[in-house]
């Protein structure tokens, strides 16, 4: 894996494992944060089966609706208020909240990982090279037919 897989990786399994501490602290709403979590560990295997690709959409699209979810409930208001009383060393009250506010910020860091990384995927390596280059330029190229 590269550089830039690790880091994704690495951000999927923290995502997945706060979504499974969310679910301990919200009995109610356990199988909701377990699936929630199971899809960022599917990310994970996507990742290891070398599917960098179908890893990289999960990881562009699905953020987007845990947060639209978040605002839909009031969580992101609840969340950071306490990210704010966690950050100037007051009690937290509600620590569902807290970790929701984390999971936002982890998952925004997410979706921008994985759109520069999947449109270095889908463009090819040299982002600043032209897609239609003059013929003169032919024996630069690497690839051949």
């Amino acid at each position: 894996m590269r550089v830039a897989n690790r880091t994704v990786v690495t951000l999927a399994a923290a995502i997945s494992l706060l979504f499974l501490l969310i679910a301990g602290y919200e009995s109610t709403f356990f199988l909701l944060h377990f699936f929630e979590a199971v899809i960022y560990i599917v990310m994970i295997l996507l990742f290891f089966y070398l599917e960098d690709r179908y890893a990289y959409i999960l990881g562009v699209f699905v953020p987007p609706v845990w947060i639209l979810l978040s605002f839909a409930t009031g969580m992101v208001q609840i969340g950071f208020r306490e990210l704010g009383r966690a950050l100037t060393f007051r009690t937290v009250g509600n620590p569902v909240g807290l970790l929701s506010s984390i999971i936002i910020l982890l998952g925004v860091l997410l979706m921008v990982l994985c759109w520069r990384a999947l449109r270095r995927e889908i463009g090819g390596r040299n982002t600043g090279a032209q897609p239609c280059s003059p013929d003169w330029l032919s024996p630069l190229h690497t690839t051949e037919f």
